[in-house]
């Protein structure tokens, strides 16, 4: 992974969970299976059952539209849902029709749960002030 910032002196230039062997940590690919079932279930089929299942005691938001805590996470995808229920989520896709938006969300897992997320949200335009596209 490239890094924004060049390298100083006993800092990282970038993070990663491969091994200095270029393999896989276990854990890596375990956290990627709980993170894409969790957002299968929850977010493209709408069933909070994802959050009992994938989510940890302590779980901290960081979208400060959404309640913290898994209670909070209850309610404020619920209420996500219930007021957007035409809401199509379609991971790593570009659909036609509508513009949409562009998601990108980061998840922290330790024990084998989710504790922690971040999210940025951007609307897709239709004009740039530049050359480059969205995606």
């Amino acid at each position: 992974m490239a890094s924004w910032f060049p390298a100083l002196p006993g800092w990282p230039s970038s993070t990663s969970s491969a091994s200095r062997t270029g393999k896989e940590r276990w854990f890596t690919a375990y956290t990627k299976k709980l993170v894409i079932a969790f957002v299968e279930q929850l977010m493209v089929r709408k069933d909070l059952a994802a959050i009992d299942t994938c989510v940890g005691p302590e779980y901290h938001q960081h979208n400060p539209s959404f309640p913290g805590g898994v209670t909070g996470l209850k309610a404020g995808a619920g209420a996500y849902f219930e007021q957007f229920p035409q809401l199509r989520v379609v991971p790593k896709r570009i659909t036609s029709g509508e513009r949409g938006q562009a998601v990108i969300d980061l998840f922290r897992v330790r024990d084998g749960k989710i504790v922690e997320h971040w999210d940025a949200v951007q609307d897709v335009s239709e004009t740039s002030a530049n050359d480059n596209t969205t995606f």
